[in-house]
């Protein structure tokens, strides 16, 4: 099709027939969107100098072409020259490999001081992967160089991170410890950290950064907050006694190991909410009456950039101890603020502060001119929508709603059911202004099921979504298959709107079917959690809840994609406080699948704080090591290590013991000696730290050693052929060995226990009964294989535990699970 229009506009140019062309083309156009038609018609416009024209034939280019580097640009030479728009051109010319014109646009942005880290990196991670690292470096390196000049040290410390794993050589290196320096130029102890980060020699720079930066944020005079002890300040740093001395509110000059600090005291910047409103409220109370906006932007900066209008209303009077009229008054300006995105909804709506400056609202009546996107043209609508109500039902407002919908209209009739319904929406809000204008009707009878649900899983408000569920229920279209399939749908945040009168039995639908929708079975547990309903006999237990809930987890970890993401989201907002106990308890009857879900729940969980982590770690290490431990070899990437329980045990108490007794003692050593003076020739000063190091190298070896093991699972031993964990009986005439193959750890020759790692133990392994072996120059013939009695005590455990289980776990994966079946259960394993 493309080949034959070009052909016939060839014609017309030989004959000289441009008019006709054109009118051609645009005819053409009434049908398709044709690219060939559409760069002709931009390009004649070009020719004419007729630029509206042009623009607007490129920007429906842009739409379909392929190749679309040479449109970008020039649409940005008729009418935005603006970062946006630069970053937009180079990511097209990345793409058409047309690097050198994007270099150029690049330079010229680094030279004005642009900086936009996630750009930039995206930008090398695509030049890097089309084998074009040398480019890639040399834009990075170029961003160092200019932020050098200008002094902007922290933009320059995070590209050359970056630029670090492009090229990590010298010149990087160099760079960054110039780099640091300047930043940290007030820390007085920067020097003895860099050389115990080992920054000058380390390979690897990115962890320093982190380890650093960690650190730095305890420096003195930096502010910190405890939940008890309130605000502080760092009196000072101790670096060499690993110790901070701390002034809080109501605990001063207390002194706390480093370590320790990073886990129960969160440190705060200067400019934090927590701190300006202790130290310059004063300063807070007279900006509140001149300009609202500004606190309102620092207090969104203190807590990630978001907030409910109506808890931050209530945390800023409350914190400066005024009333709340000065919300009312300035709210209109808060929400219009050029950096400041503010969407309507429940709690006074969400404010969100922005890096970039929103764009100014356009409404003339060329931008209502239907240009073939009906998307864009739904978004400028409801910006006018926004105009009307700040202006109100003027006759000319009237006059141009008409004049949209009416653009749009045509359009409608073949348009998708989302799309129709949001212009039915679109129109009940104008029609509240303008009691003439013409609703766009919806027969909400009508709609199929498969457009229901399909409207239900999109990404549009919630709000819309409810009252397309309250139109379909006053409309009595919703029957019982419907109200199901809803129920179940792949989305969150609608269900409320259900009809109540049904809220028992759906919940009980849900509760038969646990893992059929995560998100219906999240809405319906936290309705329980709630007690909002009730359902007597029909609600699960506490413990099944949290099972369903955790087996959901494991589900949605397995896949990173955005529905599983917003799950994990709602599950961490459901585990609380109040979970705690209950995954506690868990613990100590966890099944293998369970203490394995466990475990990855815990250690990725925000929901618990790192004393809770630990205790529940501690807990499952002491039942089931052989899950823990061989989830951390499998997370290390090295191969495992078998060991038995107990020499996992005696090497873990190695580890504590020099953790907790000997490290503290020596420490104490190093501030005992530290306070005699001049450190430079204070020898028994040196000789604790020597030792200090000595001991932590042991702890770190330990610690490596031990998340490298697997403990032997003596349940799952195989006596059909010598294994790890078995003893074999062997003769060879009259002669009799007995050799139990354990690991490297329990090596003991003398009492015929030998490593599976050994020259024998690897000759014994996967031998069977009556298979012969040579030994010491005689052949042995295997007679018996057996557990090894090193291992029974904790075998017999693991056999009582192991009854009915693969049946029990069938029970919980069906989330059929009850306090029946669990008692049931208990009583046939202690059986």
């Amino acid at each position: 099709m493309d080949e034959n229009i070009a052909e016939k506009l060839e014609e017309f140019k030989k004959d000289d027939k441009i008019p006709e062309a054109c009118e051609f083309c645009k005819k053409v156009l009434k049908t398709e969107e044709n690219r060939t038609c559409l760069r002709f018609l931009a390009e004649q416009a070009k020719q004419a100098g007729d630029r509206d024209n042009e623009l607007a034939f490129l920007k429906r280019l842009l739409a379909t072409e392929v190749k679309k580097g040479d449109v970008v640009l020039r649409l940005m030479e008729l009418s935005d020259k603006s970062d946006e728009m630069k970053e937009q051109v180079i990511d097209e010319l990345i793409s058409e490999k047309r690097d050198a014109e994007a270099e150029e646009i690049f330079l010229q942005m680094t030279e004005n001081g642009w900086f936009d880290y996630e750009k930039i990196s995206k930008w090398a991670e695509r030049l890097s992967n089309s084998g074009k690292s040398r480019t890639a470096y040399d834009w990075v390196f170029h961003v160092i160089e200019v932020y050098k000049k200008m002094s902007l040290w922290k933009e320059m410390e995070k590209i050359l991170a970056f630029c670090w794993k492009i090229n990590p050589c010298e010149e990087v290196r160099k760079n960054l410890l110039i780099c640091l320096r300047e930043k940290f130029k007030n820390c007085r102890h920067l020097e003895y950290f860099l050389e115990e980060l080992n920054v000058h020699s380390r390979k690897d720079v990115t962890s320093v950064l982190d380890k650093l930066q960690e650190i730095l944020r305890y420096d003195e005079g930096k502010w910190v907050f405890h939940d008890s002890w309130g605000l502080g300040r760092v009196r000072e740093m101790i670096p060499y006694q690993d110790e901070l001395v701390i002034d809080f509110e109501n605990k001063k000059g207390h002194v706390m190991n480093l370590g320790g600090a990073e886990k129960i005291i969160e440190p705060l910047n200067d400019d934090h909410w927590t701190v300006v409103t202790k130290t310059q409220k004063e300063k807070l109370l007279a900006l509140i009456k001149e300009d609202p906006v500004q606190v309102v932007k620092m207090y969104l900066k203190s807590f990630s950039g978001q907030a409910f209008g109506q808890d931050m209303k209530k945390d800023i009077s409350s914190s400066l101890g005024i009333k709340d009229s000065w919300w009312n008054s300035s709210r209109d300006r808060i929400k219009n603020d050029a950096f400041i995105d503010y969407s309507a909804g429940g709690k006074g709506g969400k404010f969100i502060l922005i890096k970039k400056q929103k764009k100014k609202k356009q409404s003339n009546d060329k931008d209502f001119v239907y240009d073939g996107d009906i998307e864009s043209h739904y978004r400028k609508l409801t910006s006018f929508l926004q105009l009307v109500k700040k202006e109100g039902a003027t006759e000319e407002n009237e006059k141009k709603a008409s004049e949209y919908f009416f653009a749009v209209k045509c359009e409608l009739e073949k348009a998708s059911a989302l799309t129709r319904l949001k212009f039915h929406y679109l129109s009940v809000e104008l029609q509240k202004y303008f009691k003439k204008f013409e609703l766009t009707e919806l027969d909400f009878g009508q709609m199929s099921d498969m457009e229901v649900l399909e409207i239900i899983e999109s990404s549009v408000k919630t709000d819309l979504k409810e009252k397309l569920i309250r139109n379909l229920t006053s409309s009595s279209r919703i029957d019982e298959g419907l109200r199901k399939q809803i129920l179940c749908a792949k989305a969150f945040g609608f269900r409320d709107s259900l009809p109540v009168e049904t809220r028992a039995e759906d919940m009980a639908y849900i509760f038969e079917r646990p893992f059929e929708s995560p998100e219906a079975l999240l809405w319906a547990a936290e309705k329980v959690k709630s007690g909002e309903v009730i359902l007597p006999d029909r609600i699960p237990s506490d413990e099944n809840l949290t099972e369903w809930i955790f087996k959901l987890t494991e589900k949605s970890s397995s896949e990173n994609s955005e529905r599983n993401k917003k799950i994990i989201v709602k599950v961490r907002q459901l585990l609380k406080k109040n979970d705690y106990e209950i995954i506690k308890n868990a613990v100590d009857e966890a099944l293998l699948p369970q203490a394995k879900l466990i475990v990855n729940w815990v250690s990725d969980s925000s929901a618990f704080n790192p004393v809770q982590k630990s205790e529940i770690r501690t807990k499952l290490i002491r039942l089931r090591p052989e899950v823990v431990v061989s989830d951390e070899a499998q997370a290390s990437g090295d191969k495992a290590v078998y060991v038995s329980k107990s020499s996992f045990f005696k090497r873990q108490s190695l580890r504590d013991k020099l953790l907790y007794d000997t490290l503290p003692a020596i420490v104490e050593e190093i501030r005992r000696t530290a306070a005699m003076g001049d450190l430079s020739e204070n020898f028994e000063y040196h000789a604790a730290r020597a030792k200090h190091r000595e001991i932590a190298g042991k702890i770190s070896d330990l610690e490596d050693q031990l998340s490298k093991t697997r403990v032997i699972d003596e349940g799952m031993i195989d006596t059909d052929k010598v294994s790890i964990g078995t003893t074999v009986f062997l003769q060879s005439g009259e002669k009799e060995k007995n050799i139990t193959i354990l690991g490297p750890w329990d090596s003991d020759p003398e009492s015929g226990i030998i490593s599976y790692l050994s020259p024998l133990g690897e000759k014994l392994l996967g031998l069977k009964m009556n298979d012969f072996v040579e030994i010491e120059q005689s052949e042995f013939e295997v007679r018996k294989i057996i557990v090894s009695e090193f291992l029974m005590d904790a075998r017999t455990e693991q056999r009582r535990k192991l009854v009915d289980e693969n049946d029990f776990r069938n029970i919980v994966e069906k989330g059929k699970t009850d306090e029946k079946d669990r008692r049931d259960y208990k009583e046939r394993r202690d059986e």
